[in-house]
């Protein structure tokens, strides 16, 4: 399961507007509003994998510098290995 993803669907159902003179139309109406807040949810969740990813990589760029210039530790192996 994604994180929050459960609870962000509730807290958004919660947050639709709704028609509550005819039962079809509140259903479709809190649908189409979800259906937009999850777009947003995932566009925000793609953008923040893509920065973890960015800071992964160059995480492992500077520890291969370090490796490679002969200033490598222990540690910085092992945290390269993982």
């Amino acid at each position: 399961e994604l994180d929050g993803f459960s609870d962000f669907v509730m807290d958004s159902w919660k947050k639709a507007p709704g028609d509550l003179s005819n039962g079809v139309r509140n259903l479709v109406g809190k649908l189409k509003f979800i259906k937009l807040k999850i777009r947003d949810w995932v566009k925000e969740s793609k953008n923040n994998r893509k920065g973890l990813i960015n800071k992964y990589k160059e995480e492992l760029r500077s520890i291969d510098e370090n490796i490679e210039a002969g200033n490598g530790t222990n540690t910085m192996v092992t945290k390269r290995m993982e």
